[in-house]
């Protein structure tokens, strides 16, 4: 399960590598927010796994749901917030290095 988490971080950071650098952009989340909600989603798809079909929507439903509340932004909100996360290399690459702190301090 660790190796899953690290190679989808590791996906997201190369993915990016080719991407022109972003302008400065402004964030709604702190870093630390960020870094929980990138998280929260890599724990997500790991736990989504081995489920699949209409259980799979309905949880995946419920763990949006959840991240609302959580981060007390609506859901095309923090989809927004990891599109520019996604598109500012420096930024991402900040992000999931505290992501894989985090990751290492729950083993």
């Amino acid at each position: 399960m660790k190796i899953q988490i690290f190679l989808i971080g590791l996906f997201f950071m190369i993915c990016q590598s080719c991407a022109p650098k972003a302008e400065k952009v402004e964030y709604v989340l702190s870093d630390e927010q960020l870094s929980n909600l990138m998280l929260d989603l890599q724990l997500t798809e790991v736990a989504l796994g081995d489920v699949n079909g209409l259980r799979r929507d309905s949880l995946h439903d419920v763990f949006w749901a959840r991240m609302e509340e959580v981060y007390k932004h609506p859901v095309p909100a923090l989809e927004h917030e990891i599109q520019k996360l996604e598109s500012d290399q420096e930024k991402l690459s900040l992000v999931m290095n505290r992501v894989q702190v985090l990751l290492d301090s729950i083993r």
